[in-house]
């Protein structure tokens, strides 16, 4: 997300639709992405970020090998490129924050916030989760005390008791899910009243296709030694201590001298939030 603003303030700023982020633009890009971070640890003691481990779409493609396969041709993206440099650099930079990152090899990052959200409510603890992906509006049909809040749209969702239904009929052209042939939401709306039409479209071969994409789509479908795997990571992983100093090097060390700006206020609020209780769950992929 912040880069995709920052792209399109630069854009603005410089009167050119065309215009394509080079290195030049990284500390703008994370002036973006620590202008939308600093809320989130000045108001929560417990933060912790879902990153993407290695290999994180193998075992869904092992159900349907094309599985976010739509997203591979962006690799020759010099903008994407460039971005994926970045991430090392990310997570350094977030590990000086009181927070974790948490990202295990065979793991997506909804796995990892399915994970942790099934792990904390079952200690009766309260999750906030902070992501645009819809596929989360889920966690509130598995989970009480979860509040899933998407910053595009700065609401909290609402429940949806047919989203994985839905998907897995219709499809996720963003995940490159395509769904049932011939069936869309309104054919699909026609079905939930019928129950004639549902048997009539909903043939052994539809079926099988339904069962696949829920594998794939259904967050608690995942295999168990992957959740577990999950809680181990967050539990073995200690939280990271809030270190000022650091932060500010790292700021110098890339020359990133604007995020000095204000720097002391937000040292200042981050400290007072440390006597907070209240836990976060963040999508990574939201703020990069």
């Amino acid at each position: 997300m912040c880069w995709s603003i920052a792209k399109s303030q630069l854009k603005e700023n410089n009167s050119d639709e065309n215009y394509v982020l080079t290195e030049k633009d990284i500390p703008f890009f994370f002036h973006v992405f620590l202008r939308k971070v600093y809320p989130i640890f000045t108001a929560y003691k417990e933060v912790i970020f879902a990153g993407e481990g290695r290999g994180s779409l193998e075992w869904r493609r092992s159900i349907y090998p094309d599985y976010k396969m739509n997203r591979a041709k962006r690799d020759d993206d010099p903008e994407y490129k460039l971005l994926k440099t970045l991430f090392p650099k990310v997570d350094a930079l977030l590990n000086k924050f009181k927070c974790k990152v948490i990202s295990v090899d065979g793991a997506e990052g909804d796995d990892v916030i399915y994970a942790l959200t099934k792990y904390f409510t079952e200690q009766h603890e309260e999750v906030q989760v902070i992501s645009s992906d819809g596929d989360f509006a889920q966690l509130l049909n598995f989970f009480e005390g979860v509040n899933v809040y998407t910053p595009l749209f700065k609401r909290s969702v609402t429940p949806k008791p047919n989203i994985i239904m839905e998907k897995a009929i219709i499809g996720d052209p963003s995940d490159g899910i395509p769904g049932i042939p011939r069936i869309g939401k309104k054919t699909l709306e026609k079905m939930l009243e019928d129950r004639t039409l549902w048997v009539k479209k909903m043939t052994p071969e539809n079926e099988k296709i339904y069962e696949s994409f829920v594998k794939i789509v259904d967050l608690s479908k995942a295999p168990e030694e992957l959740h577990r795997n999950i809680i181990d990571k967050f539990n073995e992983k200690e939280y990271n201590e809030f270190n000022p100093d650091d932060i500010e090097a790292f700021f110098l060390d890339n020359n990133l001298r604007d995020c000095l700006m204000n720097w002391g206020r937000i040292t200042s609020e981050i400290q007072l939030t440390l006597s907070n209780a209240d836990k976060e769950v963040i999508d990574l992929s939201e703020y990069i």
